[in-house]
């Protein structure tokens, strides 16, 4: 678990949840092989990158991207896609969500 992050990162759980913060101005890729992955993105009004989203037994979840349909896999671009951010976990959910509602 980790708040107020920034920076790249490159995070990979075997077994348990991730959880982060990120100013949303680096790169971010964060795997887990059984468990969530739960980001918030702080400056989310300024989100320059691609997001690449992925839960092989379960699904992603996000207030940036469009989840209206149950998915395992969701990509978008945001601004320039300048930036790559990158979850993904075998089994659990991946949640990505901004400030702004």
């Amino acid at each position: 678990e980790g708040y107020d992050c920034s920076g790249e990162l490159k995070i990979h759980s075997g077994a348990g949840n991730v959880e982060f913060h990120v100013d949303g101005e680096h790169d971010v890729y964060v795997s887990s092989g059984a468990g969530n992955v739960d980001i918030r993105i702080e400056n989310d009004r300024a989100l320059n990158a691609t997001v690449e989203l992925s839960a092989g037994l379960g699904n992603v979840h996000s207030n940036l991207l469009d989840t209206s349909m149950k998915s395992k896999k969701l990509s978008q671009v945001f601004g320039t896609g300048e930036n790559k951010i990158k979850l993904s976990t075998g089994v659990g959910n991946v949640s990505i969500y901004g400030k702004t509602l």
